[in-house]
């Protein structure tokens, strides 16, 4: 995987689409794409905080996913681009725990 964003990729033209569309603060998309040069192996986003049912609300925030995730893997969470990679350490420390555990990182609600 290269280390270099091709900023006309589909990927990335649905990325800008996405911020316009959902008001991302404009910095937003900028910090967004120096994390994943930086951690070529996570997908990194960001959502507003949403409100939603109890069981359902969720922090605004970047939320980050491994590229090879498995199906129904949670996301780790940070609050700020300068906490991604904390979060995304304590993630790997939790996959390792998990497997060493001979278990797997479940949602759970």
């Amino acid at each position: 995987m290269t280390s270099e964003i091709d900023r006309e990729s589909l990927l990335w033209r649905n990325r800008r689409l996405q911020a316009e569309q959902e008001g991302w603060p404009p910095e937003r998309l900028e910090e967004i794409a120096d994390l994943e040069r930086r951690f070529p192996d996570w997908y990194v986003s960001w959502r507003e905080g949403q409100d939603g049912r109890p069981g359902w609300e969720q922090p605004a925030g970047y939320y980050i996913r491994r590229r090879a995730r498995r199906d129904f893997e949670p996301a780790a969470y940070a609050a700020t681009a300068a906490d991604v990679p904390a979060a995304i350490q304590d993630f790997e420390d939790q996959l390792e725990r998990a497997r060493w555990e001979g278990r797997r990182l479940w949602i759970a609600r």
